[in-house]
Order: structure tokens, then C-alpha cells, then sequence
């Protein structure tokens, strides 16, 4: 991606360069866990998942298919984002939901690009095993049983 792409996109302030493996991306994955096959047999690089590192919120459409534009344009073969926002307050803003996962179907029809974001309970699991490509499951979920068991009997792959 060209040096100032990022940074001249309406919304953005900062654009800071990553220079080594953070935690999210795992500790320092070896070559040979670089890639992993999806649901539809494809293999595909770890290196190649464009994300927002946001929830889409209320009217970020237009910023949504900026930002999948310009990794489309890099060779992002996957789209992650956040459709639910696990919140502590019923009165924080929770994510736009459905609408989201809306947002990110067109951008997966528009783009070619598959689909990945997270599901925060069983109920939010329906909705993003129909218009995902591939299940996220985030780390605070990782002793919700009911909900991983769940996700092992959904018909697309999760991570």
C-alpha cells in the first residue's frame, strides 16, 4: 500500500506503522502457521486479511467501503470487522448488529472479499454464520462453552 493512502481518508487521525507481531497475531508464528485453508478450500496467508480494528458504527457505510477499497487494491482477500460490540453497559453503543453484518455482505458482493467477524452469544451466532464467511470468537469468549459448542456445529469455519 502506498505510504499516505491511509492517512489522507476522511476520519483518520494517525496511521501508526506496526513493526513487530503484536498479540493479537499471535506470538511469533513459525512459516509453517502462516496460512490456513478456509470452509471454501481456499488457502489463504494470514498476511492478506484487510480489517477495521473499530465496530462499524452509525454511518461509517461510506468509510467502511473506503477502507475495503484500498485493501482490495492491496490484495486483502479477507474483510474483518466488528458488526457486535461487547459492552459492560446496556447503555453503551453495542455495535450496529445486523446493519453491520449488512454493510459487510456488500462490501463481500462488491469487493469478492470474504467476510470475517465476531459472534459475542449464541444469538448474535445465527445472524453471522448467515452472512459471514468465517466466525470470529473473540478472547473473553473463550469459556463461554454454550457458545463454542455452538460455533462447532455452525457450517463455516471460526477462529
Amino acid at each position: 500500500m502506498e505510504q499516505g493512502t491511509l492517512e489522507e481518508m476522511a476520519g483518520v487521525q494517525e496511521v501508526i506503522k506496526v513493526s513487530k507481531p503484536t498479540n493479537w497475531s499471535a506470538v511469533t508464528l513459525n512459516k509453517t502457521t502462516r496460512s490456513f485453508v478456509s470452509g471454501d478450500g481456499g488457502h489463504y496467508r494470514r498476511s492478506w486479511i484487510g480489517h477495521r480494528r473499530r465496530t462499524l458504527r452509525h454511518r461509517e457505510r461510506e468509510q467502511a467501503f473506503a477502507v475495503a477499497a484500498r485493501v482490495h487494491l492491496a490484495g486483502a482477500q479477507f474483510f474483518r470487522g466488528g458488526a457486535y460490540k461487547p459492552r459492560t453497559s446496556p447503555y453503551s453503543f453495542q455495535g450496529l448488529g445486523e446493519e453491520g453484518l449488512r454493510i459487510m455482505a456488500d462490501i463481500r458482493h462488491q469487493y469478492g472479499m470474504k467476510i470475517i467477524t465476531e459472534a459475542i452469544d449464541n444469538e448474535s451466532l445465527d445472524l453471522v454464520e448467515e452472512y459471514a464467511d468465517m466466525i470470529q470468537i473473540g478472547a473473553r469468549n473463550m469459556q463461554n462453552f454454550s457458545l463454542l459448542k455452538r460455533a462447532g456445529r455452525a457450517k463455516k469455519p471460526f477462529c
